[in-house]
């Protein structure tokens, strides 16, 4: 029997923890949920997750520190927006907005704490439905044919005499050539994905809930005339090429399903028991909600993601409107604030570079940050229901109402 750690994120352990901790932790340990060992103690950063300090001795669980917070539909919020989508794809200085380490050997808790499978699906599903929407794409495939007064490719010569000669069909020969078809190697493993994800959606219930049918429908439409017919140690050895961008990210998380589903469609029927070892970038998800909702606001317009300033780079800037805004993945601007974050904005209004985008060099400009709170608004609506951080110049706030769990 193994040893549970559960705390909070960016929480410092209780007394009885740190005792645990001090049996495990050493300075060669990485944590990928970020515990880190200081002066004052452990503490836990804006990481949840799983993950072992030994394996088959002691599990570290990082649980979210807003209760109730439904981090899968602030996910697939994500994902309904390409820009957004881009984000969360494209390749990061080792900072990404989760990891699930399939290689690691899987956690059993009493109580079902996390769900991660809805995450991968929905992931995969976005990237597939990318890849549908600019065309699948073809590859040379080996076929072996029994054809009629011709010959192609090369000639299978025992095939031929044991099956046409034997029994006097002479016009016919068996030959072996390559097509080339959507009905390759890469996408008969997106389609065994695919059927594996529907299994799991309509055995789970997830499809209504998520409104997620119509692009699986879509997705599995597109693939109807690819097979999924395919070896599974064939697909235990490939390695993912750049076959290009999509298909290099859609055929990484295909395989990752398959995996986490030990390659059998029966096993995606089961209620998820155990879970291997993972971690949730929370605040980097906060900031690409924020942004989602920004984009779904403005439509899209004139609002730039992470601009490239003298020194840092500001969350967003709205050039109409010479904004500057900050996502903060902290609950205390609900009655206070955080003067390093105060000073980080008053830098970027000043920037050079910042100022060069939004045209203005005079003018104090607008700095706005988003945090969550329970109380806030589902919407950004224009920033009507900004609040001013009164100590300063033009600062203000605005709190973001997260999506909550259902108790069904």
């Amino acid at each position: 029997m193994h040893e549970i750690i559960t705390f909070k994120e960016h929480d410092k352990p209780s007394e009885q923890t740190i005792e645990i901790l001090e049996k495990y932790f050493n300075d060669n340990f990485h944590s990928y949920l970020n515990l880190k060992k200081t002066q004052n103690g452990y503490t836990a950063d804006y990481y949840i997750g799983i993950e072992w300090l030994k394996e088959n001795e002691c599990i570290l669980v990082v649980e979210p520190k807003i209760e109730n917070l439904d981090y899968l539909s602030m996910f697939l919020e994500c994902l309904k927006h390409p820009l957004v989508t881009y984000e969360i794809n494209k390749p990061r200085n080792d900072e990404k907005i989760y990891e699930i380490f399939l290689d690691k050997k899987p956690v059993k808790l009493e109580k079902q704490k996390f769900q991660i499978t809805p995450l991968l699906i929905f992931h995969f599903l976005n990237v597939v439905n990318s890849i549908v929407k600019k065309g699948l794409k073809k590859g040379y495939v080996k076929v072996q044919n029994n054809l009629s007064n011709k010959v192609k490719g090369k000639i299978l010569i025992n095939t031929t005499i044991k099956h046409n000669h034997t029994k006097h069909q002479f016009n016919k020969t068996y030959c072996q050539y390559e097509e080339f078809t959507i009905d390759c190697f890469e996408n008969r493993i997106l389609k065994k994905a695919l059927l594996f994800v529907n299994k799991y959606l309509i055995t789970h219930k997830i499809l209504d809930s998520h409104d997620l049918l119509p692009v699986l429908n879509q997705c599995l439409s597109a693939f109807s005339l690819v097979s999924d017919e395919i070896d599974i140690n064939t697909i235990k050895q490939i390695k993912v090429n750049n076959f290009y961008k999509e298909y290099k990210q859609g055929l990484t998380l295909a395989l990752m399903i398959l995996k986490h589903f030990s390659y059998s469609i029966h096993n995606t029927e089961k209620q998820e028991v155990s879970i291997p070892p993972f971690y949730i970038n929370m605040p980097l998800l906060f900031e690409l909600y924020v942004y989602s909702k920004l984009l779904k606001e403005y439509d899209g317009k004139n609002i730039l993601y992470q601009p490239k300033a003298k020194y840092g780079n500001p969350d967003f800037i709205d050039i109409d409107n010479k904004i500057i805004f900050d996502a903060k993945y902290k609950e205390n601007y609900s009655n206070r604030y955080n003067i390093d974050d105060i000073r980080q904005l008053s830098g970027y209004a000043r920037d050079k570079k910042i100022l060069e985008l939004l045209k203005e060099e005079s003018k104090v400009i607008d700095c706005i940050i988003f945090y969550p709170d329970e109380k806030g608004n589902e919407k950004i609506d224009s920033m009507i229901n900004k609040k001013t951080i009164d100590d300063f110049l033009s600062f203000f706030k605005y709190g973001v109402k997260l999506p909550e769990k259902s108790h069904n």
